[in-house]
């Protein structure tokens, strides 16, 4: 909705899954993954990558800058209401054409329903706006003792101080 109200899009359609029936094409690749990470030796987010390109012609690791986290959430709830019954739609769509407004559909047969999501009904976005991004929480003091003491123990010496440092004293 905020991507179409700040006129980034005209349209924007999102459909789900059908729930159970979640077997796709991705999963197949997921399988050739998992086949080839049993076998292979990974002790740092670099050596995942590689696994993941090597495991499939199609297969592509897609890693995500760190620090790019905003608070997307308590950003939009100044502007949106929450969507009751959220979980009972698969099809979405919002319209340039009809601000505030989200067309959702049960089943792809059902009949649309159209529901008003603004909290203020006049309310136009004058600004593309972004949230602040939120700063890395990093892993909490017992988290790393965790990981020194239970997992650094089957990671090879190379990569133990990369994948689990010491505790700081």
């Amino acid at each position: 909705m905020w991507r179409v109200m700040t006129k980034q899009h005209n349209r924007i359609e999102f459909k789900m899954q059908i729930p159970g029936h979640a077997r796709c094409l991705f999963d197949g690749g997921f399988a050739l993954l998992k086949k080839l990470y049993r076998r292979c030796d990974c002790d740092s987010i670099v050596q995942l990558e590689n696994v993941v390109n090597r495991s499939s012609t199609t297969n592509t690791a897609v890693r995500y800058p760190a620090g790019q986290r905003r608070s997307w959430k308590e950003y939009l709830g100044q502007f949106f209401k929450p969507m009751k019954g959220i979980r009972q739609y698969q099809h979405f769509s919002v319209d340039s054409n009809e601000p505030g407004i989200v067309t959702a559909k049960k089943t792809c047969d059902s009949t649309e329903e159209k529901i008003e999501i603004l909290k203020d009904q006049g309310f136009q976005f004058r600004e593309i706006r972004r949230p602040d991004v939120l700063a890395a929480g990093g892993l909490s003091e017992s988290r790393v003792r965790y990981l020194y003491s239970h997992v650094r123990p089957f990671v090879r010496p190379a990569f133990q101080e990369e994948t689990c440092p010491s505790p700081v004293q």
